[in-house]
């Protein structure tokens, strides 16, 4: 009985351990639409701040953009102006948080695009991403900023 228990044991784990994980976060495609859903290494462009699209926003010295580098941890970009960095943090429940965020401190004609997008940043929560399109979420899943899979500048 304890010999069938164990092989049983055995086959589960095997079975566990060669799943595909389904889960859409670092660990690359979504097994089940086969779009590729990894996060880190992408250089991710601002599209849309709090409901509005960035064109909305005086003109930017750059273009707005956060690049989650896989290796460290480390979150790369800027809000327009400053160059920001910090760390970044993934759950495999779709759960991101950013920390340590720290910025140059130029002065810039107009700041308010890069100040409400650091704000932005300490209130995120959450992410949903179909490998083209990041958006990053807030308390109760509301979106915060969206974000395009583009080449960079």
């Amino acid at each position: 009985m304890k010999t069938l228990f164990i092989c049983l044991l055995l086959m589960i784990a095997m079975v566990n351990c060669s799943t595909p994980n389904k889960d859409k976060n670092v660990s690359g495609k979504d097994n089940l639409s086969g779009v590729s859903n990894n996060l880190t290494e992408i250089y991710w462009k601002l599209t849309e701040l709090n409901g509005k699209g960035v064109s909305h926003y005086p003109a930017q010295n750059n273009e707005p953009y956060i690049l989650l580098k896989k290796d460290g941890n480390i979150v790369e970009g800027t809000g327009g102006c400053n160059g920001m960095g910090g760390k970044f943090t993934l759950d495999g429940d779709h759960k991101i948080a950013f920390s340590q965020m720290m910025s140059t401190e130029m002065a810039c004609p107009d700041m308010m695009l890069e100040t409400d997008f650091h704000r932005a940043l300490e209130k995120i929560k959450a992410y949903d991403s179909n490998g083209h399109i990041l958006t990053l979420l807030g308390e109760g899943n509301t979106p915060i900023a969206k974000f395009q899979a583009s080449k960079r500048k």
